[in-house]
């Protein structure tokens, strides 16, 4: 079966209410560049069509609000690898009953406050004796240099508020030892496109799921679940989505998917594949 005939049978599965839930970097935005032009026809389409554009994303609240703003996105959106969910005030006809009150958001938090990540990361580096630099160490120009972004995105990045990101500076076997002892302490470690995110036990799928069955809650209908992703972090998101999209990196390869996963594999790079797939679903 080609990745065509997979489309068509998914677009036909999907029925009328899609969600989409998408990674940024290297998916929605260009590895390198971070343009998002290639897929600024298709975002216009899917909201002149109602269907929501969630970004579920490693970044920060404050790097999110500057992408949303850029692209004109008014939908919910998933903060730093699923640990927390955003949900703009009044979006929904009801209330949000575990949300609290974040600026002009419900806040749902999925994951856990920073103050405790750094904390542990102070125990573990003296435990075991491991070299690795946090954003909370970095300056704003090393992020910059480490993330090839600006002076003020970079800024954005670093005001993390339930995970950490770390740049590793040691060996292959003192990653896998800071591993197991960051899943012994409760925590979850995501291996990113360029860093390691250290977080509560949560993970982008789950709020995918989170999210989903609170748009099916709040508006009675059933909604499939679309969702579009480059690297190792967004496997939790792809395998819970009734069609995966995963996005030809040009920084590694395709992440491996859970068995069963019903995914299609794009051709094009970054936002170019992205807009390939979705404009092909849209089509149809």
């Amino acid at each position: 079966m080609t990745d065509s005939d997979i489309l068509r049978e998914a677009a036909r599965r999907l029925g009328q209410h899609w969600l989409i839930f998408t990674d940024l970097d290297g998916t929605l935005l260009d590895h390198h560049s971070y343009s998002h032009a290639p897929v600024d026809k298709t975002l216009a389409e899917l909201e002149r069509r109602e269907v929501p554009v969630i970004f579920n994303t490693s970044k920060t609240f404050a790097e999110v609000s500057a992408v949303r703003e850029e692209l004109g996105n008014r939908h919910p959106f998933i903060v730093e690898n699923g640990s927390a969910i955003y949900i703009p005030r009044n979006y929904f006809p009801g209330t949000v009953g575990d949300a609290t009150r974040h600026q002009n958001y419900d806040c749902c938090l999925l994951g856990q406050p920073v103050a405790t990540i750094h904390h542990w990361l102070n125990d573990i580096r003296r435990d075991l004796k491991v070299d690795f630099a946090s954003f909370a160490e970095m300056s704003t120009d090393e992020i910059a240099h480490a993330t090839n972004l600006g002076a003020e995105q970079a800024a954005r990045a670093a005001r993390r508020e339930f995970s950490e990101a770390i740049q590793w500076r040691g060996t292959d076997t003192q990653k896998e030892l800071f591993r197991r002892a960051a899943e012994a302490a409760g925590f979850t470690t995501i291996q990113g496109g360029r860093f390691i995110h250290l977080l509560g036990q949560c993970d982008k799928g789950r709020a995918t799921l989170r999210l989903a069955s609170e748009y099916t809650a709040q508006l009675a209908q059933a909604f499939s679940v679309v969702a579009a992703g480059d690297g190792p972090n967004d496997v939790d998101m792809l395998a819970v989505a009734n069609l995966a999209i995963v996005v030809r990196s040009p920084a590694h390869d395709f992440p491996k998917l859970p068995a069963g996963t019903k995914a299609v594999y794009t051709g094009a790079y970054g936002p170019e594949g992205w807009a390939e797939v979705v404009d092909f679903l849209l089509a149809q």
